[in-house]
């Protein structure tokens, strides 16, 4: 059709996402928040994308830092009286976080969000990072696809991943009820 086209090859996608999120994430002012998640966990990072996180996004290699991710880490500014926080989603992330690699700063300011369970992780996200739902978007677990264009949505529309087997959750029913 005429578009000139740049192609971005895939064969490392935690490495091209600290590559395209690298220089945001090095924004010069205090209290950024950077989210690391476990390039596994597609919900979660569907359910940040869908509120606008997308950008600040480091992955890891389930739970384990990645050294594309190493050096982004490195220059936050993680003292003072506004510093930088990571937050980690799922318990992968919080793993890899917790490891040791060269240059990892003593402090690291950690905020955790959720566990084992992907659904619940982006239900917490969505919990935690929204102003609380005025319009939510619902995709199934057994199609990212879905996933990607429900989080493409909206600006800063929540996302929850529902089994389409077993229904909505509790925790996810509940906090519908309780913003409704």
């Amino acid at each position: 059709l005429g578009f000139q086209t740049t192609r971005v090859a895939d064969s490392d996608p935690i490495a091209a996402a600290a590559s395209l999120n690298g220089p945001d994430i090095k924004i010069d002012y205090s209290g950024f928040q950077v989210y690391v998640v476990s390039a596994t966990d597609t919900p979660a990072i569907l359910s940040l994308e869908a509120l606008g996180k997308g950008s600040s996004i480091l992955l890891t290699d389930n739970g384990t830092m990645p050294a594309a991710d190493e050096p982004i880490i490195d220059q936050l500014n993680l003292a003072g009286t506004d510093p930088d926080t990571l937050v980690a989603v799922g318990g992968q992330a919080q793993q890899a976080l917790a490891s040791s690699w060269p240059g990892k700063p003593a402090q690291l300011p950690v905020t955790t969000v959720g566990g084992s369970d992907a659904d619940l992780n982006a239900l917490l996200v969505a919990k935690q990072y929204s102003d609380g739902p005025t319009e939510v978007a619902l995709t199934a677990t057994s199609s990212w696809q879905d996933a990607l264009l429900a989080a493409s949505n909206g600006p800063g529309m929540p996302l929850l991943v529902v089994d389409p087997q077993a229904g909505l959750s509790a925790d996810a029913a509940g906090w519908l009820g309780q913003s409704a």
